[in-house]
């Protein structure tokens, strides 16, 4: 990916402009007193949550390939800037500016490998929960935060070193998307149980109520022949507040034969356009502009919920200090009095 190649995607992406005009209007006082929703991809090994990233962004530095390939947390941090080429900078490597972002995909890799080589042998059944923190700065990113998780296992495994990952992922991943303002990208594999899918169930034990979760089906292009999520992305099977939206995204061939996102995206439209089982369906369940367009809403609506609750935290904080200061006014009122009764008995 060249410098020119940093650009907003073909599609309309409604959720990138949006956000970047959102914070346009936020000034420096309100930056700080506000926090923004933060959107984290959760689901098991080999689901395509870093695909579905990529897809939102745009941008195609993430990791992608067979087993577990996510093995530390990345945290990626978009930051709006006015002017100039797009940069990236990983905390861990303060002193190197990146504007070639397929070397950012072989920085992430070293960085995982870094950690875990004192495991050689062992490293891919080892994840770590220390994050990987990666800034980027661009004219045309919102100020965001994306997080891509390993992935979470229900299945206990231990190894030799009594490493237990099933207990391990899943208490990393409550710790993330516990906060009531992730949003929770809730990635399933199609061609698998959908309604056993323990990122599904994880995600349903910390938002109850779904108004932060979005459904995600990956990999339905794969599926066997006479199956399909028509069901699910109706909404009829496992009821889900903001419902499913049914994807596909780049695979390893893909990215080993260099094949564009804006390419990507032309053939995902055609597949869906072309597929008996799902071009009938109505429109806002399929693809990735569906996907980007429920996501803004439940974003916009989360920072809608946060400021009305700021604004009411910030009321009654208004409210205790002019009790306060009525109240004292009234002590220093009596007290004043007191003095010059006695100053008039004197």
């Amino acid at each position: 990916m060249k410098n020119n190649d940093f650009k907003e995607i073909k599609y309309n992406n409604e959720f990138i402009q949006k956000l970047i005009e959102f914070n346009n209007l936020i000034d420096i006082n309100l930056k700080e007193s506000i926090k923004l929703p933060r959107i984290c991809s959760l689901g098991t090994i080999s689901s395509g949550k870093s695909s579905v990233l990529e897809s939102i962004l745009g941008l195609g530095f993430f990791p992608i390939g067979d087993g577990v390939v996510t093995r530390r947390p990345l945290e990626v941090n978009l930051y709006h800037i006015n002017s100039g080429e797009p940069y990236a900078i990983f905390e861990e490597r303060e002193s190197i500016i990146y504007k070639d972002f397929n070397k950012v995909r072989e920085a992430i890799e070293e960085l995982t490998e870094e950690v875990i080589c004192c495991r050689r042998g062992y490293e891919y059944e080892y994840i770590i929960d220390r994050p990987i923190i990666l800034n980027i700065y661009s004219k045309i990113c919102p100020n965001i935060t994306l997080i891509d998780l390993p992935g979470v296992e229900s299945k206990s495994y231990m190894n030799k070193y009594y490493y237990n990952r099933e207990n391990f992922s899943q208490f990393m991943a409550r710790r993330y998307i516990e906060d009531p303002l992730t949003i929770i990208l809730c990635v399933i594999p199609g061609n698998s149980d959908i309604s056993s899918d323990y990122g599904l169930q994880l995600a349903k034990e910390v938002d109850p109520t779904g108004s932060r979760t979005l459904g995600i089906l990956t990999k339905i292009d794969i599926m066997d022949i006479g199956t399909d999520v028509k069901r699910e992305l109706l909404n009829e099977t496992i009821p889900f507040k903001n419902g499913f939206i049914g994807v596909k995204n780049r695979c390893k061939y893909d990215l080993k034969n260099k094949l564009s996102l804006d390419e990507a995206f032309k053939r995902e439209k055609e597949f869906f356009k072309s597929n008996p089982l799902y071009r009938k369906l109505p429109d806002g369940y399929l693809g990735n502009e569906a996907l980007i367009n429920k996501l803004t809403k439940i974003y916009f609506k989360l920072i809608k919920e946060n400021l009305i609750n700021n604004l009411k935290e910030k009321n009654n904080i208004i409210k205790e200090k002019k009790e306060e200061y009525y109240k004292d006014e009234i002590n220093n009122k009596t007290e004043l009095l007191n003095i010059i009764n006695k100053y008039s008995d004197i």
